[in-house]
């Protein structure tokens, strides 16, 4: 019957894949939509000479594709070249796109014909006979609907057969399509109207009179959500300076050291379409005005407890970490190992509790000095920050999901968790595994006491930060360690009978549905279609474990090659860049953004503050419980509170330096700002709020400081 649910589990799984990439095969077999051809500048190219290769995409009428950054939607163009041994590509270059406005979102790309050039050195020792350009091209193209088209496109240079060509005046057209790009001093800021400003020091006063008779002017950044790329642009020009007005985005930018952008225009009399590149600094006059945000002049709360009561929380946190839905399934799959081993092997069951112990311990040493050496380099990190990287976390969804077919019996490791072979020799190395899993499965929670603990060790010297990781890993040890080594505990457990296999079986599922929540997190990181990818490798995982226990030597093969594929969700993860990714803001939130929140905290009302992450269970628990009730919702509105969200899924160095402003290196973080009072206009202290929230603290809080 078990393998019969396996095998149903299995076909579902294929059936649910092959379906999505059925359909978007489907849709690549439709008519095509974007044509693409390459045109060199010349065809026959010599030694160590560089030219200029265009991709000409040719765009059916109503469809459009995208610019280096799309804007609020779509997705670039991904080109990658294949060339002759030796030959180099730099960088493309883009033409002035459009601006493009569908249902409220800005975007920015073609319509009609767009030519993107690309630079291509040969060698010095150039190969003899034709030599073959070609790119594989990735476009998303769009009208009401998207579809993601594949090209591969190709050109032959130093042909004998063919005649000579000389593509030069076309490349000449095509480098007029391109915005001029200026080295003029360039800077920006924001103004208290929560404007982008930039401001370019304008080198020859001619250019400005060429300026002024433009119109339809609109800023594209090539920095993503740095303006709302939908609202207007509203450029003035003197005899010194441009200065280009638009909306801000929501993305922090006070730590940013530069932006680039371009200002497209388009000329009043003859209609041609031009635009100027810039790359701007921060105005340093603008530096030298922002305040510093409130809270972080304060001292951190966790600093300013003793270093006795430091790791007292931190054991306390270690302890509780155990009854989080992160760990309770392996710590229960661990006190079930003990149930067989009750009464009858006491020695034993103390040499596995030790083990495992070691292994949480040396987890969290490990953990401790990696933070070390991170932040050693300057790095700004905290608890949970592995899960900003969707490769581990794809890593991680398939940790999950493997224990779990483990447990339901799919197949027996010889280093087993909750095996039946418990007492023999190779369980001794399973319960120190179990020991590092449960420290890696508990990184998604944060517990009570656990968040001022993990404070003050990461603003602390080495040996303390080791000492506060190690304390807070032997409190996650504690409870197994005691059932280990007390037999009066051992005997408070049940009988061991039937119903232990029934049980392992039970605990899969806990591990699938971890699974399927980190193949959702891995959404919330990547690009579209992350998922589609992520549930192609959960079902090579699952494949290959099944294949490779095959006798036939064909179908081990394919069992192997299935598990190497599921590595691609990883490789994609890894060559992911995280940050790309905008906050996801929950409806009736405010993204936190330093300048935004400084204004609301120059303001009467009141705020709360909910830093957040996808990958944070308690998070997530809190939020659904708590924070979303239609209650808390009424008691915010009751009292006018403001409520802002950071979303830390993805590394953001703005909320990393408000968590540091309290003390705190990981969430969830809660913070409750009072209203000011009518008579002295201070604001009171904010609150800090525990981790595990509840609907009477919250009302508590809020009532309190009306």
């Amino acid at each position: 019957m078990n393998r019969k649910f396996y095998y149903i589990l299995l076909i579902f799984m294929a059936f649910t894949f092959f379906s999505a990439a059925g359909h978007n095969l489907a849709q690549a077999q439709e008519k095509r939509h974007v044509d693409i051809r390459l045109v060199p500048e010349l065809s026959r190219i010599e030694p160590g000479q560089t030219m200029y290769v265009a991709i000409e995409q040719t765009i059916a009428p109503g469809w459009h594709t995208y610019w280096m950054n799309p804007g609020d939607s779509g997705e670039a163009p991904d080109m990658r070249w294949t060339l002759p041994e030796g030959f180099e590509a730099g960088s493309a270059k883009w033409p002035i796109p459009e601006k493009i406005i569908i249902g409220g979102l800005g975007n920015y790309g073609y319509t009609g014909t767009a030519i993107l050039l690309q630079e291509i050195t040969a060698p010095e020792n150039l190969p003899e006979g034709p030599l073959t350009l070609k790119a594989d091209i990735d476009i998303l193209v769009c009208a009401e609907i998207c579809i993601p088209e594949q090209s591969t496109a190709e050109t032959v240079l130093n042909d004998a057969g063919q005649p000579p060509q000389d593509n030069a005046a076309y490349i000449d057209d095509a480098f007029n399509l391109l915005p001029a790009t200026l080295e003029w001093d360039s800077y920006y800021s924001e103004d208290s109207d929560g404007n982008f400003i930039t401001k370019i020091a304008v080198e020859q006063p001619a250019f400005v009179e060429v300026l002024g008779a433009g119109t339809d002017f609109y800023l594209a950044m090539k920095d993503w959500g740095v303006i709302d790329n939908a609202a207007p642009t509203y450029p003035q020009a003197s005899a010194d300076y441009i200065v280009i007005r638009h909306k801000r985005g929501d993305r922090p930018i006070g730590a940013l050291k530069t932006l680039n952008g371009l200002l497209a225009y388009r000329d009043g009399a003859t209609g041609a379409r031009s635009a100027i590149t810039f790359t701007a600094v921060p105005d340093p006059e603008w530096k030298a005005r922002q305040a510093t945000p409130p809270s972080a002049t304060q001292t951190p709360p966790g600093n300013r407890h003793p270093i006795g009561l430091i790791l007292l929380f931190a054991l306390m946190g270690g302890i509780i970490l155990n009854l989080m839905p992160c760990v309770f399934p392996v710590l229960s799959l661990k006190a079930l190992k003990l149930c067989r081993m009750a009464g009858k092997e006491i020695a034993q069951a103390r040499i596995h509790g030790a083990l495992y112990a070691a292994g949480v311990m040396a987890a969290f040493a490990a953990f401790a000095m990696l933070l070390i050496a991170l932040k050693g380099a300057g790095a700004q990190i905290g608890w949970g920050f592995h899960l900003q990287n969707p490769a581990f976390v794809a890593f991680l969804a398939y940790l999950m999901l493997v224990i779990g077919l483990n447990l339901s019996g799919l197949f027996e490791l010889r280093v087993s968790i909750g095996g039946k072979n418990a007492g023999e020799e190779h369980g001794y190395a399973a319960s120190f595994l179990t020991g590092v899993l449960a420290t890696v499965v508990a990184t998604p929670c944060t517990a009570p006491f656990m968040g001022i603990a993990m404070g003050y060790a990461l603003t602390q010297g080495a040996p303390i930060t080791v000492a506060v990781f190690l304390t807070l890993g032997f409190g996650l040890a504690l409870p197994y360690l005691a059932l280990s080594f007390i037999p009066a505990l051992q005997k408070s457990l049940p009988r061991p009978g039937a119903w232990m296999e029934k049980f392992r079986r039970i605990m899969a599922w806990p591990m699938y549905a971890t699974a399927a929540w980190l193949a959702w997190v891995y959404a919330q990181q990547m690009p579209p279609f992350a998922v589609l990818w992520l549930m192609g490798g959960l079902l090579f995982i699952a494949s290959g474990i099944l294949l490779v226990k095959r006798r036939k030597t064909f179908l081990r093969a394919v069992g192997f090659a299935a598990l190497a594929f599921a590595l691609l969700p990883i490789i994609s993860g890894i060559r992911h860049d995280p940050p790309a990714q905008m906050q996801n803001v929950a409806e009736g939130w405010t993204s936190y953004e330093e300048k935004s929140f400084a204004a609301l905290l120059a303001g009467n009302d009141p705020i709360f503050v909910n830093m957040t992450a996808a990958w944070c269970i308690t998070c997530k628990i809190n939020e659904k419980a708590v924070l979303d009730l239609q209650g808390t919702k009424n008691l915010f509105k009751k009292h006018g509170v403001r409520t802002v969200m950071g979303d830390w899924t993805n590394y953001n160095p703005d909320i990393t330096a408000y968590l540091e402003s309290f003390g705190r290196k990981g969430v969830p973080l809660y913070v409750y700002y009072g209203p000011r009072n009518p008579g002295t206009g201070q604001r009171p202290d904010p609150v800090v709020l525990p981790q595990i929230v509840t609907p009477g603290i919250l009302e508590k809080t809020i009532g309190v400081q009306q």
